[in-house]
């Protein structure tokens, strides 16, 4: 498809989930906490002395910089790192924020003619199983054209009325928010979108709280130090956890969650790189002294 703005865009910045913000905080203090574990096991002075002639002391800070700083880009993302809007009489554009970008995932744009009558943002569902969040343009006639937006899956109810008015003002077109479910014998039955529940937002907070786990597990090990064998162990048991809350909340909350082979595979290197850095950093401060 050729590029379908021909005029200066209204931009709409699409606003991360609450709970990203509240977790990426949270893993920010829990650095903090581990950084502050060398001067409070060796004191002040001597860990200010360790700078000039510990090498170990700059290892272990130059390791949790970066993490501490993801963190901190996740909690307070630059806005242009956000995914959004970019809306004219045309057409709308929904670009990936960075996160998405980073895996790949590329723009999506429909176009808008004088036969197009009206918007409609659709969270899906088939048979009742989450299927994303479309953008749905309505010509003359009835006929349909849609692109998926998985940018836009995470937007809460409120978020999204805001953005519909944006993309109101700017088209000039009506814009209904639904939940669509297209049903065992093809039909599509349509329903206005309400706020998720209390059960389906606690459901995604514990999934990206499963993010922690190979850091805290690894620090709660590196405290307690036992043998490589049983840190090996424990560290595949806490994988092992990991997948199974993600799995049991994805099919709790409806979404189709597929723990394939490339999926496990890229989870279990980036979860041993973790979670063996935290074990090494924190058992070096506390068996240093």
């Amino acid at each position: 498809m050729k590029d379908a703005l021909t005029e200066t865009p209204t931009v709409l910045v699409i606003p991360q989930p609450a709970s990203r913000r509240n977790i990426a905080i949270a893993m920010i203090a829990f650095c903090l906490v581990i950084l502050a574990i060398g001067p409070w096991k060796l004191g002040s002075e001597r860990f200010f002395e360790s700078f000039a002639h510990l090498s170990a002391t700059w290892l272990i800070i130059l390791m949790l910089a970066p993490i501490i700083a993801l963190f901190a880009r996740l909690a307070f993302p630059p806005r242009n790192s956000l995914p959004r809007l970019e809306i004219s009489r045309t057409g709308i554009r929904v670009v990936p924020g960075w996160i998405a970008r980073s895996f790949a995932e590329t723009p999506v744009e429909i176009g808008l003619t004088s036969q197009s009558n009206e918007i409609l943002l659709c969270y899906c569902l088939s048979q009742g199983t989450a299927d994303g969040l479309r953008m749905v343009v309505r010509v003359a006639g009835g006929a349909e054209r849609e692109i998926r937006a998985s940018s836009l899956d995470y937007l809460s109810a409120r978020a999204a009325r805001e953005l519909a008015g944006g993309i109101s003002a700017t088209t000039g077109l009506p814009v209904r928010l639904l939940i669509r479910n297209r049903l065992a014998d093809g039909s599509i039955r349509e329903d206005s979108w309400t706020p998720p529940s209390r059960r389906l937002k606690m459901a995604k907070s514990t999934a990206l709280a499963m993010g922690g786990v190979p850091l805290v597990g690894g620090a709660v090990l590196g405290l307690l130090w036992p043998t490589p064998a049983m840190i090996v162990v424990n560290g595949l048991g806490l994988w092992l956890f990991q997948m199974g809350v993600i799995s049991l909340v994805g099919r709790h909350s409806g979404s189709r969650v597929k723990l394939q082979l490339p999926y496990l595979l890229t989870t279990i290197f980036s979860f041993a790189a973790t979670y063996g850095l935290a074990v090494v950093v924190v058992g070096f401060i506390f068996r240093s002294r």
